[in-house]
């Protein structure tokens, strides 16, 4: 069946990409199926029809988003697409559009990104009104996380491979893991900034860090290079936490379990009972 579907024409296979309930599994069966799912916001799944209905849907336009437009991502648009996008991104967003702005760079400002995290929290706090504005007012949200797709079927899916090169800005829809990292820190700094990005309708925060949070929290119970004065949390102390994130809508996944042991497996002697208790 899936030979027969690799003789399919690329622009029925792009229908079927944009209409199937779960695009991911076709993406994942195949090399000539994943390079179908490589950029799918890319001229050959967006128009203006798709964006009319987008709009009609109460999708989100960001400030954020716009400046993306304005800096590559809109490059690879159909010009009709793009001054679609910019008139009603002008329209609803008014006097709030600087040209050249970059909201994401101005978050990892706000959130104490260039700083270390002993100070970070401080910091953001400090910021935490000017933050606040640019999620709840200027709707700043990232955009999703690129996907990542296993194109070797007999291989284990948990066998870390090494990370593809990403390049900034991006040019597709997608986020760098770089810039989500930023996001998931400031969560772990302030968990009450995912309330704030549900309240504005992005509901898959949660989904689309999921991972980077996790894996932080307990990268900070246990840093690589601990400090003179660490102490080893207890597993009471590292199931609070995780509890505390779970409560939010994040996950401790399978996948999340086993990068942590890869993570720590130089320390398992010294802490390998605390983790397995904990999970």
């Amino acid at each position: 069946m899936i030979n027969y579907f690799e003789n399919i024409v690329d622009e029925v296979k792009i229908n079927f990409f944009k209409n199937v309930e779960n695009p991911i599994n076709l993406a994942l069966s195949s090399r000539s199926w994943a390079r179908i799912a490589e950029d799918p916001l890319g001229p050959s799944f967006i128009d203006v029809a798709v964006c009319q209905d987008l709009f009609a849907r109460k999708v989100i336009i960001s400030r954020y988003f716009i400046q993306r437009l304005l800096m590559h991502f809109g490059s690879n648009l159909p010009i009709s697409v793009f001054t679609y996008l910019l008139e009603i991104g002008f329209k609803q967003l008014a006097k709030e559009m600087p040209l050249k702005g970059n909201d994401m760079e101005l978050f990892h400002f706000l959130s104490a990104g260039p700083h270390v995290i002993n100070y970070a929290p401080g910091m953001l706090r400090k910021n935490l009104k000017n933050i606040e504005e640019l999620i709840l007012v200027h709707m700043f949200i990232p955009f999703p996380p690129r996907p990542k797709l296993q194109l070797d079927l007999n291989s284990d899916p948990h066998i870390h491979q090494p990370p593809i090169p990403e390049e900034y800005p991006p040019k597709d829809g997608f986020e760098n893991n770089r810039q989500l990292n930023v996001i998931a820190r400031a969560i772990l700094i302030h968990p009450d900034l995912v309330n704030l990005w549900k309240e504005i309708g992005y509901s898959d925060i949660c989904n689309d860090v999921n991972d980077l949070v996790m894996q932080g929290a307990l990268l900070i119970l246990f840093p690589p290079t601990p400090a003179s004065d660490w102490n080893c949390p207890t597993v009471s102390i590292v199931i609070a936490r995780l509890k505390e994130l779970i409560k939010l809508g994040f996950q401790l996944k399978y996948i999340v379990i086993v990068d942590a042991l890869h993570m720590f497996e130089h320390r398992l002697d010294e802490i390998g009972d605390i983790l397995w208790d904990a999970f």
